[in-house]
């Protein structure tokens, strides 16, 4: 379809077509109203055009899309959830439901307990979405006060794994890779989109035979989790490959740990800042995986091996990205080679 004319353009055609007519006042706002509903009627056009490509598609009709080729759709919000530890002074119960607060942020227990002195309960987020990782010693405090119940619980596994609703741009290639790569009977692309159809992961390799025949190693990263593999992840990604994975596999999640990678970049103008660490980031997000272990390997997408190098070329093209005069990279000043178990993150830019 050709561009959407702009509304002054149709204006001024609608006058030329009109002609002696536009004498009058009441035929020039005639001629304005035409004007304005024919320009209307080339926006939804143009809109009706982009949704029925899903290359285009955005929003809602995205979402219908992604119905068809990707099993379960656009991945929801999902709630945090972590582990806190209950004090009682004397033997009662806890029932499921129970509200804590952590600052402005409402949490619930998700099971009745009967608690003698203390009780490890399990929590999620009222409002599902991400927010910021709450660690292992923060205090989370009873709503209301509840007999025999300490208003304080201290946490004793992170508070982590919420996510936001999928947007549109990880949604679009999500489903470009399925219809690249349909499903081949438990290849390697095959639990890459199973993963990455789980909430709060967001990239995945796969490790083959990582413990001999039989046995299958995903790697995981989500990109709320600051690089880090979520406990909540983990247990949603098993399940989903239970479910999902063939008959006879056993499947091995490989935890991964943040490695942070800090810039040392001098640039003119000095403003220009903000914005380069925003294209290290995304250059981070989009190309920082795990490395071989040994005779261990992983598998991309794309099927091929990782070697877990950050390229110096790589960083030069996402500062490319950036308008400024000058600048000059100052570190790292070489190819970076990941750790084994990890994966390189944003450490700060300055």
């Amino acid at each position: 379809m050709t561009e959407r004319p702009a509304l002054r353009d149709i204006i001024r055609r609608v006058d030329n077509d009109m002609g002696c007519f536009l004498a009058s006042s009441s035929g020039k706002g005639i001629a304005r109203a035409l004007a304005g509903c024919t320009h209307l009627l080339y926006g939804y056009i143009r809109n009706l055009a982009d949704n029925l490509h899903p290359l285009r598609a955005e929003g809602d009709a995205l979402s219908e899309w992604a119905g068809i080729w990707l099993e379960g759709g656009r991945k929801s919000a999902s709630p945090a959830r972590g582990v806190i530890l209950v004090k009682a002074g004397r033997p009662c119960e806890l029932r499921a439901g129970t509200v804590f607060l952590h600052k402005d942020r409402e949490f619930v227990s998700t099971e009745d307990c009967v608690i003698s002195e203390n009780a490890e309960i399990r929590v999620r987020a009222v409002k599902a979405g991400g927010i910021p990782v709450i660690r292992k010693g923060e205090i989370l405090r009873t709503a209301r006060i509840i007999p025999d119940i300490v208003t304080e619980a201290r946490v004793i596994h992170d508070i982590s794994g919420g996510t936001d609703r999928e947007s549109d741009p990880s949604l679009r290639s999500r489903m470009m890779d399925r219809l690249r790569n349909p499903p081949g009977g438990g290849n390697a692309q095959d639990y890459i989109v199973w993963a990455q159809s789980v909430p709060g992961i967001s990239r995945a390799w796969v490790a083959p035979k990582i413990h001999g025949r039989g046995t299958v190693g995903i790697a995981f990263t989500g990109d709320g989790n600051e690089g880090s593999s979520g406990r909540s992840s983990t247990e949603l990604l098993m399940a989903k490959l239970e479910e999902c994975g063939p008959a006879g596999a056993e499947f091995v999640p490989v935890l991964l740990e943040s490695e942070p990678v800090h810039f040392r970049i001098s640039a003119e103008p000095a403003s220009a800042r903000d914005q380069m660490a925003e294209e290290l980031k995304a250059m981070l997000r989009e190309l920082s995986e795990p490395g071989p272990d040994g005779d261990r390997y992983f598998l991309n997408a794309r099927g091929e091996k990782t070697s877990g190098v950050l390229r110096l070329s790589h960083i030069h093209e996402a500062l490319a990205l950036v308008p400024k005069k000058s600048y000059r990279l100052i570190s790292p000043d070489r190819d970076l080679t990941v750790s084994t178990g990890k994966l390189f993150t944003f450490g700060g830019l300055s």
